[in-house]
């Protein structure tokens, strides 16, 4: 028997977003969104966009603010997020566009 759609010979597996990967890591530490944002001292809306991609290149500040509240680094979720082939780049501050 064969499988619908066998995997491309070759392809890399797809990088997950930087929300999916934050959303994997809130989920593995057992949290609910509204935890982390609340720990991360964020809105619960402002944590859900960066989850949801609405914000596909949150600040650093953001990001290491998640980091913190996952006890995690921003290095620690930066190097882990980018061996699983994902890219992170910043949105930069006001007075830098």
């Amino acid at each position: 028997m064969m499988t619908k759609n066998p995997p491309k010979r070759g392809r890399k597996p797809r990088a997950p977003t930087l929300g999916q990967f934050l959303t994997g890591l809130r989920e593995e530490a057992g949290l609910t969104r509204h935890a982390v944002a609340k720990r991360a001292g964020l809105s619960v809306s402002a944590y859900h966009r960066v989850e949801d991609d609405e914000r596909a290149d949150p600040r650093c500040s953001t990001v290491a603010k998640i980091a913190i509240a996952l006890n995690r680094s921003l290095a620690e979720i930066l190097t882990e997020y980018e061996s699983q082939g994902g890219t992170f780049l910043p949105e930069p501050a006001n007075g830098d566009r």
